[in-house]
This record gives structure tokens, C-alpha cells and sequence, in this order.
């Protein structure tokens, strides 16, 4: 057993030299971007330990068969494993140096690591080897071949010596057997976490080129190629001629005169995000829910202005962060984050306050890297990102991440010493499964949900003991507040899973910024939940054209509409009609039209052409 574990922890740092080596010639071919990006050497060095991780899961995946071949040959000892398993590491060597090549020669042009889309081009070689010269091609070749040759060459001198040598004890390889497999399992995945490992486990750089370096582009390709077959080939929701379709969008979009109403009382203020882990707007009691589920939030809606006709726009929370802070609406079958080739394409909210000399900051008591959260914020212009491995391990921690009320204390201490103005966000967590909040139930109704409503009341009470501490400080007098959830949640209600009744939403602004005649008040335009971007920056009179999928409903010529996706397809819906088109099954789940066939096909129209504009922007990215 000892002898088979030496053999795979030698594998081991032969599988993470190649990386290494790869690594350094993508950054020897590319070094002008890096002088470009004015890229300093500690930042070099820091690319190595944030690669770990990922690097460490790929290893795990390529262990799997020698682990397997050990294991055999243990019993059944033969000089042919050692040549099968010289084949197997000669054959991944050259892929992974082949998959290396490739993001070398792609990247000057792309900026983008080798994804699913690069695939694509294999049904026009010709045009690949016209946007090459064959110096290029030919110096790559011989690249390949020494890279290959020399790294297969040391592992057959030092990895593979006594490879095929018959076990000592039958129980040795059967305890071998037994222990391994879960560690690579645990290592493929990324640890013990909840959350398994992605791609923006690797982040830590606003320079993507850093990104880019230190994810594995192994890893990184196969994952691509996992969440991009069927999606980025083609739009799978073609209805009309493209150009037709960006009329109609154009058209709802467009607007008289590019005005707004006013509402709050400075130009520059402090910005707090508090978004909701997973809330219905069937939490509040304004909004038609039960009476004390939401007190604080209730007491608060009295100096607020309360959004009652928003709509998340998607389901999961990568939708929604992306709809809040980037203003891009959910897509049907995919996350847009799931590519992070395209996400750090997406504009920012705080990239735009940064630029505005605002301190940003984000704070979570879970894991950023799940749905590759963490790649958008890091590229994002957030300074700061606290998540579940800052916080001390002598506080008590849930199944998922730390209780809401330490990421709400966390950001309270420190945003008390920031410099002003400061863009931050609370991400709360403790409304998400399993409910394991340290928090004794309070509410014990007889109605379904029961664990989620008592988690809602358990982050309701922290935000009110937050408020009443913020009230004390220099700062609180110049900070609006927007309180809005990622997405909805089940109901007690039991609203149908795709209906704009389960995907209805609160949204609050609060603050002592807001004019006294917005205090108290409702806001009951439709707005769906990435219109934020460009609610907030025409209030502070900053401009909102990267965010066009955003709308400003303080401007009092926009035409009211809200989407969002339903069961891969979508939902639409005006002031006149609405309608859900179940996607996978091609029928419409519900349709309140008007009687006048043609306002009818009008409003189908709008959310059509909707949908295959915003899936042909995602195909550009």
C-alpha cells in the first residue's frame, strides 16, 4: 500500500510540474499583455497559490484510471501496465499541451481562455490555419514536441520505476482501494465544502489575464464544454429575423425624453445593498403576506419607499446577482456566469461607483466561488470580499456559511471605518436550506414552509438590530439603502413554480437620503429586478448606458413591462396582458391577453423578439 501511495504522491508533482510549466510559457508568450497590464511580480507569485485548488481537482479527475490500473496489478502483476499507464500519461500530456497551445495562440486575440466556443471553429479548419503563419504554427509543434517529450521522458525515469511489483499482503491494495477513491473525490470537488469547486476558486485579481493564468485551462475547457453544449452554438429561441426582433426591443426600451423623477436629497450618497437570500414578497405584510413575519422590515417600510410590483428575473442566485449588479436579465437554460469568459464581459455596479471614487465592498458568511459568484466580483470592481474562510472559526457556523448576524456585525465594524462614500453589500444567507439559523422558532403556524418563514423572521431580526446600531452613526444620515432579494422562494401560498406571482418580489428603499415626500410611500410601476443599475445611477446623475437592459422607472415616458424566465422558456408581462411560454414543453402555461387579437400578438411579440436578443447578446459575448 505504502509503495502505491509513493507512486501516486510522485504522479502527483509530475501532473502539477506540466501545469506549472504550461503556465509559464503561457505567460513567457504573453508577457507584453502582462507589462500592458502593468502586472507586477508579487502579483505573478500570488497566481501559484490560487491555482492550487483547481489544479488539485484536475490531478483528481486524471488519478482515476492509474488508481484503478494500481489496484489490478497489485494482483495481477505484469510489465504491460507499466506500458499501459506510460500511454495513458503520454496521451494527457499531449492534450493538456495541445489545450495550453491553444489558449496561447487564442488569447492574444480572444482575451478569453479555450472554451466550448473555440470548438466552433473546427467546422472551418481552413479559416484557423489562414489566421495563422506557419512560423507560428511551425514554432508551436516544436514547442509541443519538447514540452511532451521531456516531461513523458521524466515520468518513465522517476515516476514509473518498479511500477509493476507484485503486492507483499492481499490487504494491502484492498485498504488502498478503500481510501482512496475518497480522497480524490474529495479532491475533485474542492474539499469538504458544501459548495463544490468552480472556476472563480481561482479569482483573486481585478487584471483578468491573472484570472485567466491561474484557472487550469484543463479543467476550465471541460467544464465549458459540460454547460456550452446546446448553448452557445446557436439561439435556440429564433422567432423572428434577428434584425426585426432588435426593432421590437428597441422600440419598448425607447423612451420620449431621458428625464427622471428625483427621490433622493444628495447627489453622492453612501450606498448600502442588503440582498435577501431567497424572500417572496408573500414575507410582507404590505405586499398581501401574514402579518409578523417581517416586523422590522414592516417598521421600516413607514420611512421607506416600497417597490410592490417587482419581479425577480430568475430563479437561482447567479441570475439574480447578475441582474441586480450587472442589470442582465436570467436566461432561460444557463447562467451567464457560468461562462466567466462572459461574465467579466458584464458591466458593473461597482465597477461604476469605483470609478466614482466610491470604496466597494462585499460581504457573504458562505462560499463566493459557488456559480462562479466569486469571478464576476472579483472582476467587478469590489475592493473588498469577506465570505465564509474570513471569519473566525470560534464562531458558530451553519450547515451552508455563517449566520446572517456575524456578516451583518462583519460589515457594520468595519464600513464604520471606511472612508465615505462607500458601495457595500450584505449578502444574506440564512434563509437558504437547511434553515439551521441559531435562532429558536418563534412563528409554529400550521402552513407549508414553516422552517423558511421562521429563517425569513430569524434575518429580519438581525436587519432591525443593524438599523437601530446604524442610526447612532456619522454615516447613517448620508447612506440609502436597497433591500432586495436574489430571487423568490416557494410560498406558503403555493403559488404554481412558474407564475409572476411566485417570482414577485420586495424591494425597499430606505434612508434618511430619500426626500421626505418618497418616505412612506409606494412605488407601484412594474419593474423587474435588473432595472436597479439604472434606477440608482440616474439618482446619483450618472449616466447608464452599459446597463441597457436596464430601466429607469422614475422616468415617467418608460414603458412598463416586467420578464423573466420560466422553465426554459420565459414570462411576459404590461399593464395590458401577460403570458408564460413553457419552453420545454412548447405550450404556454398561462395567457391573460386582451380580447383585440391584435394588442394580443403585439404583446407576444415584445416578449419573443425580448428573449432572442438577450440569448443572441449572450451567443456575442
Amino acid at each position: 500500500m505504502l509503495r502505491r501511495l509513493y507512486f501516486l504522491l510522485k504522479y502527483i508533482f509530475y501532473l502539477f510540474c506540466i501545469f506549472t510549466i504550461g503556465r509559464l510559457l503561457f505567460m513567457l508568450f504573453h508577457v507584453g499583455l502582462l507589462i500592458g497590464e502593468d502586472v507586477s511580480i508579487g502579483e505573478i507569485f500570488q497566481i501559484f497559490p490560487h491555482a492550487f485548488m483547481l489544479d488539485l481537482s484536475t490531478i483528481c479527475y486524471l488519478l482515476i484510471f492509474p488508481v484503478v490500473v494500481l489496484f489490478i496489478s497489485a494482483y495481477f502483476p505484469s510489465s504491460k501496465w507499466k506500458h499501459v499507464f506510460c500511454a495513458y500519461t503520454l496521451i494527457i500530456t499531449l492534450l493538456y499541451a495541445l489545450i495550453v497551445f491553444s489558449e496561447i495562440g487564442i488569447y492574444g486575440e480572444w482575451r478569453s481562455k479555450l472554451g466550448y466556443k473555440a470548438f466552433l471553429y473546427i467546422k472551418q479548419p481552413m479559416e484557423i490555419f489562414r489566421s495563422i503563419s506557419m512560423w507560428h504554427i511551425f514554432i508551436y509543434i516544436v514547442l509541443i514536441a519538447l514540452y511532451v517529450g521531456g516531461c513523458a521522458f521524466a515520468c518513465t525515469k522517476w515516476v514509473t520505476e518498479d511500477f509493476d511489483r507484485k503486492a507483499k499482503t492481499w490487504w494491502g491494495p484492498l485498504l488502498y482501494i478503500l481510501c482512496v477513491p475518497g480522497l480524490l473525490f474529495l479532491g475533485l470537488r474542492g474539499g469538504w465544502n458544501q459548495i463544490p469547486i468552480y472556476q472563480s476558486r481561482s479569482f483573486f485579481s481585478n487584471k483578468q489575464i491573472l484570472n485567466d493564468i491561474a484557472v487550469n485551462p484543463a479543467w476550465n475547457l471541460l467544464r465549458s464544454i459540460e454547460v456550452g453544449v446546446g448553448k452557445t452554438e446557436r439561439n435556440p429561441y429564433e422567432f423572428y429575423p434577428i434584425s426585426e426582433a432588435k426593432i421590437v426591443v428597441e422600440s419598448i426600451y425607447q423612451v420620449k425624453k431621458d428625464t427622471t423623477v428625483k427621490i433622493l436629497s444628495i447627489d453622492k450618497p453612501n450606498i448600502v445593498f442588503i440582498v435577501l437570500e431567497g424572500w417572496t414578497a408573500d414575507v410582507l405584510e404590505s405586499l398581501g403576506g401574514k402579518p409578523g413575519i417581517t416586523p422590522c422590515l414592516h417598521r421600516l417600510e413607514k420611512k421607506g419607499l416600497l417597490f410592490t410590483n417587482v419581479y425577480a428575473s430568475g430563479k437561482r442566485s447567479p441570475q439574480g446577482i447578475a441582474s441586480i449588479f450587472a442589470g442582465f436579465p436570467a436566461l432561460p437554460d444557463t447562467y451567464v456566469f457560468n461562462f466567466p469568459e462572459k461574465s467579466h464581459k458584464l458591466p458593473s455596479l461597482a465597477d461604476k461607483f469605483k470609478k466614482m471614487e466610491y470604496a466597494t465592498s462585499f460581504y457573504y458568511g458562505g462560499v463566493l466561488s459557488f456559480d462562479n459568484i466569486r469571478a464576476f466580483l472579483t472582476t467587478g470592481g469590489f475592493d473588498k470580499m469577506v465570505e465564509e474562510k474570513d471569519y473566525s472559526s470560534r464562531l458558530h457556523k451553519c450547515k451552508f456559511g455563517y449566520p446572517d448576524e456575524y456578516v451583518f456585525a462583519r460589515q457594520f465594524e468595519e464600513i464604520s471605518t471606511t472612508k465615505e462614500p462607500f458601495f457595500s453589500v450584505i449578502y444574506t444567507l440564512s434563509s437558504h436550506t437547511p434553515y439551521d439559523q441559531p435562532f429558536p422558532k418563534v412563528l409554529h403556524w400550521d402552513v407549508p414552509e414553516l422552517d423558511y418563514i421562521n429563517s425569513v423572521y430569524y434575518t429580519d431580526s438581525v436587519i432591525g438590530a443593524y438599523f437601530e446600531q446604524a442610526k447612532k452613526t456619522s454615516w447613517y444620515n448620508n447612506t440609502l439603502f436597497i433591500i432586495v432579494p436574489d430571487h423568490s422562494h416557494v410560498s406558503y401560498k403555493d403559488h404554481p413554480f412558474f407564475s409572476f406571482e411566485a417570482n414577485h418580489i420586495p424591494m425597499l428603499f430606505y434612508g434618511n437620503v430619500l426626500k421626505p415626500k418618497y418616505q412612506g410611500k409606494k412605488q407601484k410601476v412594474l419593474t423587474m429586478q435588473h432595472d436597479i443599475p439604472a434606477i440608482l445611477l440616474k439618482q446619483v446623475g450618472s449616466g447608464a448606458e452599459d446597463f441597457h437592459w436596464s430601466r429607469n422607472v422614475f422616468n415617467p415616458f418608460t414603458k412598463p413591462f416586467v420578464y423573466m424566465e420560466a422553465n426554459q422558456g420565459f414570462g411576459y408581462k404590461t399593464t395590458e396582458g401577460e403570458f408564460i411560454w413553457d419552453g420545454l414543453n412548447k405550450k404556454y402555461i398561462d395567457k391573460k391577453l386582451p380580447t383585440n387579437s391584435l394588442k394580443a400578438e403585439k404583446i407576444i411579440k415584445e416578449g419573443n423578439s425580448f428573449l432572442e436578443v438577450l440569448y443572441d447578446e449572450f451567443l456575442q459575448m
